[in-house]
């Protein structure tokens, strides 16, 4: 049984222009409680700054762009479909709670068309709070006997 707590913490925001929804943003990412080290603090401020960078890209990258269409759609008398953002990692610890091991999906969506999906994973020592290597699943140094 783990006794690594891994609570998600969520944030969602719907960027608007001229009170019609342009982009919907959603995040999800985990949070490491019982934090009685400073390498499952190191993990939290990783995903910490990861959906601070998420939520910049949102408000300041891809929302001027939706928008963008959002205009030209109406000014071409066109429907409009507000686009979608997603960020969601998925933590699950190993059984003994020396490893983690969480899983990034990133989608962004106009209606139901996908533009972009992309996932990405990491295992972490969480007794060091540094990224394993894939190459090497253990929890000590490279040299091994």
């Amino acid at each position: 049984m783990s006794l690594l707590r891994i609570q998600p913490r969520t944030w969602e925001e719907t960027l608007s222009a001229e009170g019609e929804p342009v982009v919907l943003c959603r995040s999800s990412v985990p949070e490491l409680s019982l934090l009685e080290s400073r390498a499952q603090r190191r993990i939290n401020r990783f995903y910490v700054h990861g959906e601070q960078r998420f939520q910049h890209w949102c408000r300041k990258k891809l929302f001027p762009r939706a928008d963008a269409q959002r205009r030209a759609a109406r000014g071409a008398s066109r429907p409009f479909e507000p686009w979608e953002a997603e960020m969601d990692f998925v933590a699950v610890p190993s059984e003994d709670d020396a490893l983690l091991t969480v899983c990034l999906t990133v989608r962004r969506r106009s209606g139901e068309s996908v533009l972009y999906s992309a996932k990405h994973s990491l295992i972490w020592a969480v007794e060091t709070g540094f990224v394993q290597a894939p190459d090497h699943p253990g929890r000590g140094n490279s040299a091994e006997s």
